[in-house]
């Protein structure tokens, strides 16, 4: 490789110089970093103690193995590489950087010829990189407000959490002014929508839903501002068909203001306040100093499938959101009901057709309200597919999509479809947890740590069943301390949570806890405390989880 160092540093020159990577600072870093020490031969120091101390600036007492600011940027430089030589920048270079996963020493690749046809995914790439070059700004609408500082993150005495290297963003519920049950929906589906919105920005991070719903709203304090840089907030109120709305995005520091706006717009249906997210989220992206081309694509595609969606249909979907967050069988039929109907008043709305797939799923996953004719887990992976075909950008349709994939079993499709969505909404913490639970199922430790690291960044106070994952990986590889604290973290998920803390209970030497635990699962499950039976299939037990639930 020595007679190709020049080559090999032009190369490097550059990929640092494409516009992904500019935007990235601390990806930059990292590889200029790995591939000149492997150029210098110094490959023997890419371990995770020296790269920690060299690149991030950890003290001597750095412990990789418990910081895990190293594996989470290898992650992300991983994923940017990836986006690189799938976009017109590096789709023709002949020298090409490549990580194996759980090494930090490059594998540099001299390609003879990369005129090859881009498949499905390098095309989605390849479009939002055209989107990022032509499209810059647009003007908004709606909120926020300011109020206090709080305290110290739970997580943060569960696991270490990552350097943060992007500005953290917290979306605020919107004050309710007029208390009419329209302006509470709306409120409601503003927080929810705008951080699923602004999750497609790469470079900023932007706080979960489960940590921040409800706060900021009726003019309260935020009980806990998880080291946010800037707030977004504002309020709505509706009369007579129109929808008034202030908004301002807020620098927590310094306690300025970097934007604000006021407006009012008629409304009839779910697509007109879907109009206001969208140029919310590009203005808020745009003073944050981030290229919107992005979200302007993605937003297009959304407000188009939900024009003339009913606000009954659009409620639905966010109970669904609910729903998801504390599983219970009588709200499952409810919530299925309402979204059969919502797909089949607006075929062509995604998001009820993603939600509805996770629905089903859980026919499959939990016995939920079983159908005759079929299974659950084909009539989820054909509404995934339904969301799909009719919002090809939607990274909540790629995301149900693999998971509806990876519960059948088709585990290379399940991955290309979930590494779309994450593409598509680089900073959406569900995905990363759900990329997180297929992995620690799978039993890729490495990549399930990675995923949930990241996801726990960016939700720092999530739903339990984030937890339910880290127990899984804690108990595939033997770690019983760690299984015990997140199994007992874990609740919520009826029989799958019982088997998880009976594994970690029998890990920990607790054969009676572990009696105790099949025993309730036997009641909410027939045969539940049996080894071979439809749950442990339908949720991808294998039998280095099965030999800690049931014992040998």
């Amino acid at each position: 490789m020595e007679q190709h160092s020049g080559e090999i540093r032009y190369q490097l020159a550059k990929v640092l110089g494409a516009e992904m990577f500019k935007a990235s600072p601390t990806s930059s870093r990292l590889l200029e970093h790995l591939v000149g020490e492997y150029l210098e031969g110094r490959s023997d120091r890419l371990k995770g103690y020296s790269i920690g101390v060299d690149v991030f600036d950890r003290g001597e007492d750095f412990d990789a193995g418990t910081d895990s600011i190293v594996r989470v940027q290898m992650g992300r430089l991983r994923r940017l590489l990836a986006e690189y030589y799938a976009s017109d920048e590096g789709r023709n270079d002949r020298v090409r950087f490549e990580f194996p996963k759980g090494s930090y020493v490059p594998v540099i690749n001299m390609v003879e010829s990369a005129h090859s046809a881009p498949g499905p995914l390098a095309a989605v790439a390849g479009f939002w990189r055209v989107g990022r070059r032509k499209h810059y700004g647009l003007v908004a609408l709606l909120l926020l407000v300011l109020v206090g500082i709080g305290g110290a993150v739970f997580y943060d005495r569960l696991l270490p959490r990552p350097e943060r290297m992007e500005p953290r963003l917290f979306v605020a519920q919107f004050n309710v002014i007029d208390g009419s049950s329209d302006t509470r929906l709306i409120a409601k589906g503003l927080q929810h929508d705008l951080i699923a919105l602004l999750s497609q920005y790469p470079n900023i991070e932007i706080l979960g839903y489960e940590t921040v719903a409800g706060e900021g709203g009726g003019g309260q304090k935020i009980s806990n501002w998880h080291g946010a840089d800037y707030l977004l907030s504002g309020s709505v109120a509706t009369a007579d068909g129109t929808i008034k709305v202030s908004s301002e995005l807020v620098s927590v520091r310094k306690g300025t203001v970097l934007w604000s706006n006021m407006d009012s717009f008629a409304y009839s249906n779910a697509g007109d306040v879907l109009q206001s997210q969208s140029e919310i989220a590009l203005k808020v992206g745009s003073t944050l100093g981030q290229p919107d081309g992005v979200i302007q694509q993605a937003s297009k595609a959304l407000i188009a499938e939900s024009k003339g969606v009913s606000f009954a249909n659009y409620a639905c979907i966010l109970a669904a959101y609910d729903y998801k967050r504390q599983k219970a069988e009588k709200d499952h039929l409810k919530i299925r009901k309402c979204l059969e109907k919502a797909t089949r008043d607006n075929p062509n709305y995604s998001s009820a057709w993603s939600m509805l797939s996770w629905i089903y799923g859980d026919e499959h996953r939990y016995g939920f309200n079983r159908q005759a004719g079929g299974s659950g887990a084909m009539r989820a992976l054909k509404a995934a597919e339904k969301g799909v075909a009719t919002n090809p950008f939607s990274a909540t349709a790629h995301q149900y999509l693999a998971i509806a994939q990876f519960y059948l079993g088709q585990d290379q499709k399940a991955r290309q479809s979930m590494a779309t969505a994450q593409r598509l909404s680089p900073n959406s913490s569900e995905i990363l947890a759900d990329a997180g639970w297929q992995n620690a199922l799978a039993g890729n430790s490495d990549d399930a740590r990675t995923y949930f690291d990241e996801a726990l960044q960016l939700n720092p106070d999530p739903p339990t069943w984030y937890w339910g994952g880290l127990a899984i990986d804690a108990i595939r590889n033997d770690d019983a301390d760690r299984a015990k604290r997140f199994a007992e973290l874990y609740s919520g998920d009826g029989v799958l949570s019982l088997y998880v803390k009976a594994a970690a209970a029998r890990l920990n030497g607790d054969d009676r806890r572990a009696d105790l635990m099949l025993a309730s699962a036997s009641k909410s499950f027939p045969g539940g405390d049996q080894r071979d039976n439809d749950f442990i299939r339908h949720n991808r037990l294998d039998a280095r989880l099965t030999r800690w639930i049931f014992g040998e």
